[in-house]
């Protein structure tokens, strides 16, 4: 819902062809979205099977790993839309004679953000595995990867879990 209020609100304010425009860009950006979400259901798993098997700090040494190998790939990808030029990439995905062609300065600022957003979804995520909430991490992690809320497979027995506490980031020190 909050990602639909800031399109209505383009809309309402420039017109829907800024809306298009702002989607056009942003269909480029999200082209890095599986590195993103695949890296995701990886950090989560991991995580709560590294927080079981030990503390907190070796649940974050693990997610850290594929934390810093997205910060890679999602660089990589940033680095070679750069290398094409915004010109480029609008061109070759909408043609030479798009309307879309124009909006080449607003691209670097959209992928950007996905980047930025792409790496704070990932910390999130290890956030997530070590908090717990209501469910076991497997639980979490199962909801993640299936898309649903069924039981999984196996479970976590509670006091297993790390319950959501600030003092968690004085152990990640």
């Amino acid at each position: 819902m909050s990602a639909q209020i800031f399109l209505w609100a383009l809309a309402v304010s420039n017109g829907p062809a800024e809306v298009a425009a702002f989607q056009a860009c942003l269909n480029i950006a999200n082209l890095a979205n599986p590195i993103s979400f695949g890296l995701c259901n990886i950090i989560l798993t991991t995580a709560a099977a590294a927080y079981q098997e030990g503390d907190l700090r070796k649940s974050w040494r693990a997610a850290q790993t594929y934390i810093i190998i997205g910060i890679s790939l999602i660089s990589l990808y940033r680095a070679s839309r750069d290398v094409l030029s915004s010109t480029t990439a609008l061109v070759l995905l909408y043609g030479a004679n798009s309307s879309y062609a124009n909006f080449y300065h607003t691209l670097p600022i959209i992928v950007f953000a996905v980047a930025v957003n792409s790496v704070t979804d990932m910390v999130g995520t290890f956030i997530e595995a070590a908090r717990g909430s209501q469910t076991s991490c497997v639980d979490t992690a199962h909801k993640y990867c299936c898309g649903w809320g069924g039981p999984a497979p196996y479970r976590i027995k509670q006091s297993q879990v790390l319950h959501w506490h600030w003092p968690w980031v004085e152990q990640l020190a």
